[in-house]
C-alpha cells in the first residue's frame, strides 16, 4: 500500500466496472438502431446508461461530444479516488488527455467550425 486505500482496492474497483460493460449483442443491437432517440432509449435502459447522461435526443454533434467528454472526465475522477494517496494527482491529469487532438488542431492553425459553443471545458 502506498498512502491511503491500496492498489488492490482501485484494482477491484476497475474489475468491477469493465464486468459492467456491454455485452457484444448488446453492442449489435445498438448498432443496428435507427435515430438518436431509439439508441439512446436502448442504451439508457442498459448497464451503458451512464455513458449517455447529459445527452439529449435533440443533441447536436457538439452536444453528444461535450457530454461525452463529461462523461469521461467524471469517470476519471471516480478512478482517482480509488487511487492511492501519491496517484490521484497523475489519474486527475489524465481527464486533460481527451482534448489533446482539439488543442493540437488548434495549435496547428485548425480553426473552430462556426456555431459552436464551449468546446473545453
Amino acid at each position: 500500500m502506498i498512502a491511503g486505500l491500496p492498489l488492490e482496492y482501485a484494482a477491484t474497483r476497475t474489475a468491477a466496472r469493465l464486468a459492467q460493460r456491454p455485452s457484444d449483442a448488446q453492442w449489435r443491437q445498438w448498432h443496428a438502431e435507427r435515430g438518436l432517440t431509439v439508441l439512446l432509449d436502448a442504451v439508457r435502459g442498459s448497464n451503458a446508461a451512464p455513458a449517455v447522461s447529459g445527452v439529449g435526443a435533440n443533441a447536436d454533434v457538439d452536444a453528444i461530444e461535450l457530454a461525452f467528454r463529461v462523461q469521461l472526465r467524471t469517470r476519471i475522477a471516480e478512478c482517482a479516488d480509488w487511487a492511492p494517496d501519491e496517484w490521484r494527482a497523475a489519474v486527475l491529469w489524465t481527464q486533460r488527455l481527451v482534448d489533446l487532438p482539439l488543442v493540437a488542431h488548434l495549435a496547428a492553425g485548425g480553426r473552430r467550425r462556426g456555431g459552436r459553443k464551449r468546446i473545453l471545458r
